[in-house]
């Protein structure tokens, strides 16, 4: 959990709300007062969390959660604020200290933080900018995002101070690489006919080790890269495969693959590797890959399929070595 300074202290704990199991903080807004028309100057009433999963991208469609909420007459709610590509996983709160007999406004903003750094901290819509700020950021630890809110709310009084304090529970996020359901595939890698009276050469590539469907994406809408910014990596992931895998999958009867006895380095972080080999004229070849899936996630284990065709008709079909194909004597 982590909580605001307490520049003041006034008012009720309303009850804790928490984000669906599964999901985080990715968004907010505020509900305040115009402090220029206001006869009582109240600063922030309420605080709206909106969640979801890593990566989504129907913000304004997910569940919101609100802990107490004041109401003065015209206070109204604000902008909904955005933590594209990331999620909620700190904030400051801005407030005015005890004014003594003057009208007391209690916190008047916040800025909250995204875990994306392209964003950064995203400031309240209130104004104008009132109080000071809290000694510094309260943050959720690594692989953590803000899950729940429970806010103190003075809502009667003869100088009501709005909302004074919040609390927001920072929740784990499990590795992806152990909640997604493992299962294999034979890939073709490159398919390659030669038409003309002379040998042609192909040229392709495979994969070799995890990836993860659009790792780069720059949307900020894919899940694995948005929880990479809550300090996730393809390498810490490999660690949670491996055991997924190995205990989920086992011996899969689609490939004749053990990924009981599968080698470490199918787990590394990707690496590309780029071949070619001849084809004869009338000649069609054909190789395919194992290809590893869970969720996102990719692993190109080294075992391959090689499969020879002349009009038509399958001449060669075996398994090879990455050591044969790097050989480029495909049909020996």
């Amino acid at each position: 959990m982590i909580d605001s300074w307490n520049i003041t202290r006034w008012g009720d704990w309303g009850r804790w709300e928490y984000c669906a199991e599964g999901t985080f903080a990715i968004g907010f807004k505020l509900k305040g007062l115009n402090f220029v028309y206001a006869r009582d100057q109240v600063g922030m009433l309420g605080i709206r969390l909106y969640c979801g999963k890593p990566g989504s991208k129907s913000y304004w469609k997910n569940q919101s959660i609100s802990s107490t909420v004041g109401h003065v007459h015209d206070s109204t709610w604000g902008i909904t604020n955005r933590c594209h590509g990331g999620l909620l996983i700190g904030f400051n709160l801005m407030g005015e200290e005890n004014r003594g007999s003057r009208d007391d406004a209690g916190a008047t903003n916040i800025r909250m933080r995204c875990s994306n750094q392209n964003v950064g901290t995203i400031l309240g819509d209130l104004q104008p900018l009132l109080g000071i700020w809290g000694r510094e950021d309260k943050v959720c630890s690594t692989k953590q995002a803000i899950c729940g809110i429970q806010t103190q709310v003075e809502r009667s009084a003869n100088d009501i101070s709005g909302l004074n304090n919040v609390r927001f529970l920072c929740c784990n996020i499990p590795d992806p690489g152990s909640t997604c359901t493992p299962d294999d595939r034979w890939s073709e890698i490159v398919g390659c006919e030669n038409l003309s009276p002379h040998e042609v050469n192909c040229t392709y590539e495979y994969k070799r080790g995890i990836s993860h469907t659009d790792t780069t994406a720059v949307s900020g809408f894919d899940e694995f890269s948005t929880l990479v910014t809550v300090g996730f990596s393809l390498g810490a992931s490999g660690t949670y495969l491996s055991a997924n895998f190995n205990l989920n999958l086992g011996f899969s009867s689609t490939t004749s693959t053990n990924w009981e006895t599968m080698s470490q380095e199918t787990y590394f972080e990707y690496t590309i590797v780029r071949l070619d080999f001849g084809v004869p004229p009338g000649m069609y070849y054909v190789l395919k890959q194992v290809e590893g899936v869970c969720g996102g996630f990719h692993l190109g284990v080294i075992k391959f399929n090689f499969t020879a065709y002349e009009g038509g008709k399958e001449l060669v079909q075996k398994e090879m070595t990455s050591v044969q194909l790097e050989s480029r004597r495909l049909m020996d």
